[in-house]
């Protein structure tokens, strides 16, 4: 069975897929890739705004249990920066080069970046940077998977699925609360 719900975090709002307990799919809903955040979000992302108000909220569906609950906990500590690594079931669909390169990308630690060449190294296939580049940008499971922390390798920002401006702001969180 596949379970489909969205919640809403301090950046956008986010759509995941969980079957047989193990989350599939993660993927922010930006529509308009150039779109930036209203101020009030971005105060709530680093701390601005009274504990009072909380951060993800599942929104819709109505299948709340298990996983679900440990993702959304997760996820809101994550936003929060008191999380800097995931502890959540993952089923990654794929060809087996692209779960290597989705594996190398879950080693690259919290704040930090690394760049198409440095990724296609750790999954020992130097010369591979190419596909190393095409499966980042085919990653399902944003966030916990981090492909915004892949980098051009003359440290430029480069591509993102959902946008520069989203990617930047995950990097910029997670400089400030490393």
């Amino acid at each position: 069975m596949i379970s489909i719900d969205f919640t809403n975090t301090e950046l956008e709002r986010i759509r995941f897929e969980i079957t047989d307990n193990f989350l599939t799919t993660l993927r922010f809903t930006t529509q308009d890739k150039k779109s930036s955040l209203h101020p009030v979000t971005l105060a709530k992302v680093f701390g601005e705004l009274p504990s009072s108000i909380s951060g993800p909220e599942l929104v819709e569906g109505s299948r709340t249990a298990g996983i679900q609950k440990v993702f959304l906990k997760q996820l809101d500590a994550y936003f929060f920066g008191k999380l800097k690594k995931f502890d959540i079931k993952l089923k990654l669909q794929g060809t087996e080069f692209q779960k290597s390169v989705w594996r190398a990308l879950q080693r690259i630690p919290y704040g930090q970046t690394r760049s198409y060449s440095d990724v296609a190294r750790m999954i020992g296939k130097p010369k591979a940077v190419r596909a190393v580049a095409n499966a980042v940008g085919k990653n399902r499971v944003a966030i916990i998977v981090p492909c915004h922390r892949v980098v051009r390798s003359d440290g430029s920002i480069g591509d993102y699925a959902w946008g520069k401006v989203l990617k930047k702001r995950l990097l910029d969180l997670e400089s400030q609360t490393r």
